[in-house]
């Protein structure tokens, strides 16, 4: 874990300076990793989106980083970059695509979103269905919970059948990956017995564990278990 120092605004200065001069170092020995977190000190620590979009494109195009590549990626989709909502979706769509083929796990479940809602190419839902099944048996918890949204959503967004108990198989998984919505869902699925037996015991098991997670690891929660 890194130690970043907490009570001494110079201290904490001089640290985040350092690692930039540390970033930097290793960026021009051509090291694609230290020119990533060069460009995430700019995006999060600056705040110059504009310096950072230059690393990641760089490193993306010159070094096929993954990681790079859909930082990139998601400066466009959040409209930061691009001069229309054309374009934003279109290069969010490539970069993300490119990034997956690059290694990232991440961007293999986003690009799937991309399919699933038709955003900067066209919508396709068994394309998206498939690259979610992909990502999940790799573990990946965003990509088992999208898959088991889409299965318990059905005809009413995405036109699949509804299929509830496989819908909570998928669930299950993403909880056990500690996704917090995964395990929402399943609290949810316990008190409803829905793709599941009704079960009051479970529903507060689960319950509480997404407040565990969600303690635990700061993420917010799309809406409150009931």
């Amino acid at each position: 874990m890194v130690d970043v120092p907490k009570d001494n605004d110079a201290l904490r200065q001089k640290y985040w300076d350092d690692k930039r001069v540390e970033f930097e170092q290793g960026c021009n020995q051509g090291n694609a990793g230290a020119c990533f977190s060069l460009g995430e000190w700019y995006q999060l620590l600056q705040r110059d989106l504009t310096k950072a979009a230059e690393i990641f494109e760089e490193t993306c195009e010159k070094k096929q980083h993954g990681n790079s590549c859909f930082s990139l990626a998601q400066l466009y989709k959040g409209r930061v970059l691009g001069k229309d909502e054309a374009e934003q979706k279109a290069k969010s769509f490539e970069l993300t695509d490119r990034a997956c083929e690059y290694g990232n796990s991440q961007a293999c479940s986003a690009i799937a979103s991309h399919y699933l809602y038709g955003f900067g190419c066209a919508k396709d839902v068994p394309k998206a269905q498939k690259l979610f099944e992909n990502a999940c048996e790799e573990n990946d918890p965003i990509a088992c919970f999208k898959l088991g949204r889409l299965f318990l959503d059905g005809e009413r967004k995405h036109h699949v059948p509804r299929d509830a108990p496989r819908a909570f198989t998928h669930m299950k998984k993403a909880c056990d990956l500690g996704h917090p919505n995964g395990c929402q869902v399943l609290a949810v699925m316990y008190r409803k017995g829905d793709g599941v037996k009704k079960d009051m015991k479970l529903f507060d098991h689960y319950r509480q564990l997404t407040l565990d997670i969600v303690k635990q690891t700061g993420e917010r929660m799309g809406a409150e278990v009931v």
